[in-house]
């Protein structure tokens, strides 16, 4: 009998644009066709990595590793600021409004014993 593959969460984190740019906090006015193509739900996408072997200690090299993994997501989000992260809605009632806007993005790092 086959074992059953296991999914474990090592660790989450959320990341942010590295710098903050003056385009990343103005007000981008959306169509009525822009507002349709808002998600009601998140659109979550992964990316799968083949781990590289550790030239020396493994535990620091995995840390290395989602450290410089985390810092060029970041910078790239200095770039892409509209594009990736959380969508968040914000409404007041006087003056009738809605505002969405991007928060940020997570990281989630989890190990599988399933065979790719």
């Amino acid at each position: 009998m086959m074992d059953t593959p296991i999914l474990q969460r090592v660790s989450e984190c959320f990341i942010k644009a590295k710098h903050s740019t003056q385009k990343s906090n103005q007000i981008c006015h959306l169509t009525p066709w822009d507002i349709a193509m808002l998600s009601a739900h998140y659109i979550q996408k992964g990316l799968l990595y083949k781990k590289p072997e550790p030239l020396v200690n493994q535990h620091d090299f995995i840390e290395n590793l989602l450290e410089k993994l985390k810092h060029s997501l970041s910078l790239t989000l200095s770039h892409f600021y509209p594009l990736s992260g959380r969508l968040v809605t914000h409404k007041t009632k006087d003056p009738p409004f809605y505002a969405v806007f991007v928060d940020c993005t997570i990281i989630l790092e989890s190990n599988s014993s399933m065979q790719l």
